[in-house]
């Protein structure tokens, strides 16, 4: 029951003119507060993880850090579950001892997986050009990986440098599915830089298959205006944490390809006697750090689904089959290797390495950077690509089926 003194957690109690003491209760942000909401949110049928992720995007990351330093148990960075964001004093064992350490909620090709952990934000920095630091070894089990400093300012820096979620005033609509539409393709032509976004505003018309759209499906497009976090945020007067400018983005990024033959239907492997056969695919970073990400075995044209540093110098190879990816054919991983670390193979897509730095206080540096700003979510079908953004592979001549 109210003493007639204002409770307001954020400021004084006001007294007006007549004497009367006006009761104002302000709360206070906090990370469990946060993590609450956005849990939320992904649960709620209306809105689901993709949006969560879009409010994620529209907060300041720096603002949203600094609550961390704040002497509150309800501030620890471990109260974040990873899907979302990883903050700044976060480390993977506090991550695991709260259940928060999350594996990346879509599906991925056999053999391969991510965790949504530090020591994953932190090599795909390093592949991508963002944080200057020896990769971690594989095998090792033991080290406890800390988001400190250098992988918070090179967390910032690519932040930076990516594109925003939503680029413009978007508000909602339809697109109607033409022929040769895929989703990263649809994502691009209205501003959206995840695919993923639209098909979680769609999944239930896409099916399991969202490669290939039908055409004259009605997708429904994202409203920027009416995320609820955002509209949350506003409610309860926090809206100086909103900054779509400097909304985290977890480095890694879903490439998830379709092959598809000269009759646009999902592509088989095959022998040269018709047998349906599995082809070994590999994908790795060109530069500047070249590494092996991902060593696979592919069951046919439709299991290419994998994590990937944001980042455009991507090398992808398939066993048996003439693809180009990102412009060019690539070799195996070995046969790149022997090639003076890629001198013969695209390497004008390599981006120079900067020093990363994010200060309010200072001129940010300018980043030799590709066309895109960001490589964004990769979800194409081919041969059906427009643009560098969606353009992830393409099906040339190989025989025996002929050209795709």
């Amino acid at each position: 029951m109210s003493n007639g003194n204002s409770i307001d957690e954020g400021g004084e109690s006001q007294v007006p003119a007549t004497g009367t003491r006006e009761v104002h209760y302000k709360q206070k942000l906090t990370i469990k507060k946060l993590a609450d909401k956005l849990v939320e949110i992904e649960a709620d049928k209306k809105w689901g993880y993709e949006i969560a992720l879009l409010g994620v995007e529209s907060l300041d990351y720096t603002g949203i850090c600094e609550l961390c330093d704040i002497d509150d148990i309800n501030n620890d960075p471990h109260l974040m579950p990873s899907r979302f964001m990883l903050l700044k004093g976060a480390t993977d064992k506090g991550l695991e001892a709260k259940k928060h350490l999350d594996a990346f909620p879509y599906p991925l090709t056999a053999g391969s997986k991510e965790t949504m952990s530090v020591r994953s934000l932190r090599r795909h920095l390093i592949l991508a050009g963002f944080l200057s630091e020896e990769l971690d070894d594989p095998a090792d089990t033991k080290t406890d990986y800390e988001l400190d400093s250098a992988i918070y300012d090179a967390v910032c820096a690519h932040i930076d440098w990516a594109a925003l979620a939503v680029d413009g005033e978007l508000k909602g609509g339809t697109h109607k599915v033409q022929k040769g539409d895929c989703l990263s393709d649809i994502a691009d032509q209205y501003g959206i830089r995840e695919w993923r976004l639209l098909y979680q505003l769609n999944k239930d018309a896409l099916g399991e298959n969202w490669d290939v759209l039908k055409d004259g499906l009605e997708l429904t497009l994202p409203d920027k205006q009416h995320n609820p976090l955002v509209e949350w945020f506003h409610t309860n007067d926090w809206a100086a944490f909103l900054n779509p400018d400097k909304g985290y983005e977890y480095t890694g990024k879903y490439l998830s390809l379709t092959f598809l033959d000269e009759k646009d239907d999902t592509l088989e492997f095959k022998d040269e006697k018709g047998t349906k056969v599995k082809r070994k695919c590999e994908i790795y970073v060109t530069g500047p750090v070249a590494s092996l990400l991902h060593s696979l075995e592919l069951e046919g044209g439709d299991d290419l689904d994998v994590v990937i540093p944001d980042t455009q110098s991507i090398g992808l190879w398939v066993e048996g089959e003439a693809i180009s990816f990102n412009g060019t054919q690539w070799p195996p991983f070995a046969e790149f290797q022997e090639s003076d670390a890629g001198e013969s193979y695209g390497s004008g897509v390599y981006r120079n390495e900067v020093e990363l730095s994010w200060d309010e206080g200072e001129e940010e540096e300018e980043l030799d950077t590709p066309e895109t700003a960001s490589i964004g979510d990769l979800k194409s079908t081919i041969p059906n690509l427009a643009n560098p953004a969606s353009e992830a592979a393409r099906q040339i001549p190989s025989s025996p089926r002929g050209p795709f």
